[in-house]
């Protein structure tokens, strides 16, 4: 990106940008799974050279760590689906004052204020 593509802060801009690298991002993710068994292979030669192994047991071995790491990657990308965002929050109804009483809020952007401003 350039830098008035950073400086530009026109919404319909900022939308249009994201779609297009999201869409670049989505090509070279299923290119990588095209690349991946080929850096494997090669990666296999060298596992077996240096752990002094045949190379069926080390594509097996890379193989085994690719599946589980696909499987847990598939199961980190479905929780995050089920998260939902904070629909209330209680806070202090004075931040300055240890024992003031608690208020709820409901607003979003009462919520990110309130949250905001905790952190600061």
């Amino acid at each position: 990106m350039s830098d008035y593509d950073h400086k530009n802060n026109d919404i319909n801009f900022v939308i249009h940008q994201m779609k297009y690298y999201r869409v670049k991002w989505k090509v070279c993710k299923k290119w990588s799974m095209i690349i991946r068994p080929k850096l494997s292979t090669k990666q296999a030669e060298m596992m077996a050279l240096k752990l002094q192994t045949s190379h069926k047991k080390a594509i097996k071995a890379i193989k085994k760590g690719e599946e589980s790491r696909w499987t847990f990657q598939t199961i980190r990308e479905l929780l995050a689906k089920n998260k939902k965002p904070l629909t209330q929050v209680d806070v202090l109804s004075d931040p300055n004052i240890i024992n003031s009483s608690h208020i709820t809020l409901n607003q979003k952007i009462d919520i990110e204020t309130a949250i905001l401003q905790r952190n600061r």
